[in-house]
């Protein structure tokens, strides 16, 4: 990996509230969830390695209630970058709240959101949507076939990409075919981040064992789960957590009978302080 330079931020999207509708409302800090709903963050990743521009599961966009891109427009001019810089687009699972920033209609028709990136994807989990037609309701659908069609898409097997130091791996359990993409394994000198989608996107996904009725195969997701989280400990990976809104990177530091012990990682100008 001689020459590589990797930095890492979440960019955070908001927190929201989201009950049995589904629906994404946006919360003020401090603003507690409705009662009975979940409080979701949402955290797409940009990675800047290389002379790549990489975003990992983009985020929502006008898909919250009252949403725009203009969130992620505002993320990225930080680093002095437009959605234009961003040349890879790496997706864990195809749920619109991991991909709904992918196009947007702020000016009444489909537009790209990041016109000039490659986007990649497990070959499985694409085909499972185009299999059955429709993804969500009417307005999600035609979104996700228009950016199917129009965008630079890359179908991916498990095993390393074409991205140096990125690797997915087939964990499912959330959907049918959701990854992890495991970073910089290659390089024993430099951090290896995992990202696993809803598999592990809170800090309490790490800190108990459990089984949802949110995953399309409880098991599955609860055994891959506890997978990646031993050998993460054995191996000092640290995970992204998307969902995650105080501490969106974490490592586990200690195995008991009862399970880990969960650390925040600090990151300092996109690597580990």
């Amino acid at each position: 990996m001689a020459g590589l330079s990797r930095s890492i931020y979440a960019l955070h999207e908001g927190v929201f509230s989201v009950g049995m509708d589904k629906v994404f409302h946006r919360l003020q800090p401090g603003q507690d969830a409705a009662k009975g709903a979940l409080k979701l963050s949402l955290n797409p990743f940009l990675i800047l390695q290389d002379d790549a521009v990489i975003l990992l599961d983009p985020g929502m966009g006008e898909f919250t209630k009252d949403g725009s891109v203009e969130v992620m427009r505002e993320n990225l001019a930080r680093f002095g970058l437009t959605p234009e810089d961003v040349t890879d687009v790496v997706i864990s699972h195809l749920h619109i709240d991991h991909i709904g920033g992918l196009a947007h209609q702020e000016e009444g028709f489909w537009q790209l959101t990041f016109p000039e990136a490659t986007h990649w994807v497990n070959r499985n989990e694409i085909a499972r949507v185009e299999t059955k037609g429709s993804f969500y309701g009417e307005k999600e659908t035609e979104f996700f076939f228009f950016v199917v069609s129009r965008a630079s898409f890359e179908r991916v097997e498990n095993g390393p990409i074409p991205l140096r130091g990125w690797s997915s791996r087939h964990v499912g359990g959330h959907t049918s075919h959701s990854v992890a993409w495991i970073i910089g394994e290659d390089s024993p000198s430099e951090p290896t981040y995992v990202m696993a989608g809803d598999v592990i996107g809170s800090k309490g996904a790490l800190l108990r064992r459990y089984q949802a009725n949110y995953d399309v195969d409880p098991k599955e997701a609860s055994e891959s789960r506890e997978a990646l989280k031993k050998e993460a400990f054995e191996k000092g990976w640290i995970f992204m957590a998307y969902h995650e809104a105080s501490a969106p990177f974490m490592k586990l530091s200690e195995s008991s009978s009862s399970g880990y012990t969960v650390d925040e990682v600090r990151m300092e100008n996109g690597t580990p302080s």
